[in-house]
């Protein structure tokens, strides 16, 4: 995890500026299975009700240590983007209401790097989007362009597809007996896709997801235009509800 100061206010009166801490994550990161649900701890700073904090590793050897402290079968789960971390915190439920990075437990206290309400932890410091895939994901740079597939609509209109892999060995492998020398390039995060896929969108119609090379035929089970992956996908949930809230409220008042 780490933290970056923002600023709200008018730069040119000091007296103004306002500083916020927003936390980013550097995934994976981790919580601990437990029966049908995952472990959390009570803060017993507090006499009544006292809240119930999941547990959140920031490392893998941190969580597999705590797991084998209080013999906890199983492995650590880890989460991979705030979209997953964000699907989690969502349907956690009463009494578990915050979370606890990083505790060092014993009997009698749970010292953490940091406690958080989900709520402010969902509305403040995550933004999942809807990429259709966990990053890294990798394309092959082959010659000019890239490595992927040859199609046809449902009108027989043909298409180019970019191959986008999920593993680098899927990528390679896509690539290996092809006539042309082949390098792998890295797509770490959704901004990196933006930039990438907004700059070859005049010259690929769409792209597709894993495909896979089955002698001189080169197939894809999942494909996705390039314009509808720039505009449905490849954007923060955030934007899109706040896009959806504003046709409403449009069209309630028209």
């Amino acid at each position: 995890m780490r933290t970056r100061l923002d600023y709200a206010g008018p730069l040119a009166n000091l007296e103004l500026l306002e500083l916020k801490v927003v936390h980013h994550f550097y995934y994976p990161i981790y919580v601990l299975p437990y029966g049908l649900g995952y472990v959390s701890v009570v803060d017993k700073s507090h006499e009544s009700d006292p809240p119930h904090q999941l547990v959140v590793c920031g490392e893998l050897h941190h969580a597999q240590q705590l797991m084998q402290q209080y013999d906890l079968p199983g492995e650590p789960r880890p989460l991979e983007n705030d979209r997953e971390f964000a699907w989690l915190l969502e349907s956690l439920r009463e009494p578990v209401t915050q979370v606890s990075f990083d505790p060092q437990l014993s009997d009698d206290t749970a010292d953490s790097a940091w406690q958080v309400s989900v709520h402010d932890l969902l509305k403040s410091h995550l933004e999942p989007d809807l990429s259709p895939w966990n990053y890294p994901v990798f394309v092959m740079a082959v010659g000019e362009g890239f490595a992927g597939v040859h199609g046809a609509s449902e009108a027989e209109e043909s298409f180019m597809a970019i191959g986008v892999f999920s593993t680098e060995s899927k990528a390679k492998q896509f690539t290996s007996h092809g006539p042309q020398p082949a390098n792998v390039c890295q797509i770490d995060d959704i901004d990196t896709a933006v930039r990438f896929f907004e700059g070859i969108q005049d010259t690929i119609d769409a792209v597709a997801i894993d495909p896979e090379a089955d002698g001189e035929m080169h197939l894809a089970k999942h494909c996705l235009a390039i314009d509808i992956l720039l505009t449905k996908y490849l954007v923060p949930a955030s934007r899109l509800e706040s896009s959806h809230g504003h046709d409403e409220s449009s069209a309630s008042e028209a």
